[in-house]
């Protein structure tokens, strides 16, 4: 591929590299509160589940980012209306997050942790981890099925950061 410096081509290049930089940079700076929002559960009623169950024996089930993007373990399978204890390191030099939109509408969630902060009953779209951070959510998947997770950006995916959990 031959580029020649000075062309409209080599402007473009730069241009979209510049842009690249500042995307990635965006996403470094994450506020980790906007992992929340106020999305319906199709959990019917979750207060419930959470009182429900014996949290003293919560399964923990030990995730880890990885620095090339990949996800370990890549596979998850749960049993319905156990708890659970996710505990999420992020390895990587960024923040990234884990989005599971339909697998985080179908449990209830008791807890997460964000550094010193836990969050009572939230209701997640994504869940933010800084770089070197952890967080631990406690919950109950109340609906058999099979989720894919991926990061928050596509480009992830293509560097491997995508799974599955399965419910049964």
């Amino acid at each position: 591929m031959l580029f020649l410096w000075g062309t409209k081509m080599t402007g473009r290049l730069i241009s979209v590299a510049l842009a690249a930089v500042l995307l990635l940079g965006a996403c470094e700076n994450a506020n980790v509160l906007d992992e929340f929002s106020a999305r319906p559960y199709d959990v019917a009623d979750p207060a419930a589940v959470i009182a429900a169950a014996d949290w003293d024996k919560a399964l923990e089930i030990k995730v880890t980012l990885g620095a090339d993007y990949g996800v370990e373990p890549a596979y998850l399978s749960l049993e319905i209306n156990k708890p659970y204890k996710l505990v999420v390191r992020n390895f990587n030099w960024t923040t990234q997050s884990i989005s599971a939109d339909e697998f985080y509408r179908t449990i209830a969630i008791k807890t997460v942790t964000s550094g010193d902060i836990t969050f009572e009953q939230p209701r997640l779209d994504e869940l933010v981890i800084p770089s070197g951070e952890t967080r631990e959510m406690y919950f109950v998947p109340t609906q058999r099925g099979v989720f894919e997770i991926q990061g928050r950006y596509i480009f992830y995916t293509s560097l491997g950061f995508v799974g599955r959990i399965e419910v049964e």
